[in-house]
């Protein structure tokens, strides 16, 4: 059995998992710029072409944040997998308002 470790060092590892987790859409986003070059975001888009953009986002987050979710596990960081865990359902819950409720 390891060790145990500190309850603070577990809250660190949730809170960093936690920034990483919601920080992703934003390396996501860089990413799509370069990905869709004709994309300018200074020019506002349709609606139609704004929830498929804004999605796809959110969704190549999600597997970007479970491909660390499951590095923590493989390196015994449950702080840390716990943290992106929580910041994955936050963005499906974001996917599913865009999806359902967004006007």
């Amino acid at each position: 059995m390891p060790p145990r470790r500190s309850n603070k060092k577990t809250n660190i590892e949730f809170i960093l998992g936690l920034t990483l987790g919601l920080l992703t859409p934003v390396f996501a986003i860089a990413i799509l710029l370069e990905y869709y070059p004709r994309v300018n975001p200074n020019e506002p888009l349709d609606h139609f072409t704004q929830v498929f953009l804004y999605s796809r986002v959110i969704i190549f987050a999600v597997v970007l944040n479970a491909a660390v979710f499951f590095a923590g596990l493989r390196f015994n960081r449950e702080g840390l997998s716990r943290g992106i865990l929580i910041a994955c359902i936050i963005c499906v819950l974001a996917v599913a308002y865009l999806k359902f409720f967004y006007e």
